[in-house]
Order: C-alpha cells, then sequence, then structure tokens
C-alpha cells in the first residue's frame, strides 16, 4: 500500500519534469545557410557581396509578423532587410514594413551598402526577439 502511495506521488513529478519550455519554443534563432542546423549569433559578410541581396540566415521560432531592423543604417539600411519564406511555402515576406510572412520560419535576407559591422534585430508581433552581428570586412576568414 505504502508503495502504490509513493508511486502515485512520484508519476505526477515525472510528466511535470517532461514539459516544455514555452517560453525558447517561441524564441526567435538563427542558423546557417550552410547547416540548417547550426545556431548562429553572427554573421561575415565579404565585401564583394556589397549591393547584392542575399539570404544570410534561416529564421526559426517567433509568432506572427517578423519586423527587421539594423543598428546601422550605413552598413545595412531597414528599407534593405526581408524575413522572406522559404521557396516552397510561398513568395511573401515579412520586411521592416510589416508585410506578412510564414509564422516561425524564413530567409534573413539584406543588401549590405558599405563595409562596416552592424546589428540586425528580428523581432514578432508578441514581442520576441534575437540579434543577428553583422560583419562587412576584406577578409572573412
Amino acid at each position: 500500500m505504502k508503495k502504490t502511495l509513493l508511486l502515485l506521488l512520484f508519476i505526477p513529478l515525472l510528466f511535470a519534469s517532461c514539459g516544455s519550455d514555452d517560453k525558447d519554443d517561441d524564441a526567435i534563432k538563427f542558423y546557417s545557410m550552410n547547416d540548417a542546423t547550426k545556431k548562429i549569433n553572427e554573421v561575415h559578410v565579404a565585401k564583394t557581396f556589397i549591393g547584392l541581396e542575399v539570404h544570410y540566415a534561416i529564421v526559426k521560432g517567433g509568432k506572427g509578423t517578423y519586423k527587421a531592423t539594423s543598428s546601422n543604417q550605413d552598413v545595412v539600411a531597414n528599407s534593405q532587410i526581408k524575413v522572406q519564406m522559404p521557396y516552397g511555402y510561398g513568395y511573401g515576406y515579412s520586411d521592416s514594413d510589416g508585410n506578412t510572412g510564414e509564422d516561425g520560419k524564413g530567409y534573413l535576407t539584406f543588401t549590405v551598402l558599405k563595409e562596416g559591422t552592424t546589428t540586425i534585430t528580428v523581432s514578432d508581433n508578441d514581442g520576441n526577439a534575437s540579434t543577428l552581428k553583422v560583419n562587412v570586412t576584406d577578409d572573412i576568414n
């Protein structure tokens, strides 16, 4: 009887410890374009990409419409940043003007304007946000 009572007391603890952390599930995360399983917080861009619109990271997580901003408008202007939906999911995107893309995933695409450093912040309607440091230099090693 005591064993049964103890077992019944511990079962709820097992289920409580198996729950997921919703806050982490909602977090916006960046992943490498070369390896979609590798989380990143920084990208290095060769200055030869100045003036070209390129996918620089995969964005996962978050809820609702993404908004993206740059801390250094001379390196990457807000108007040059998009979180585009992956191909095969349609062609909509969410950019700094609030245009809508697919919730929870996309490609961070931007055009580098000049050599330098900036931080791009991607946020969503629920207040989730994440930053990606961008270094534009001669040497990307």
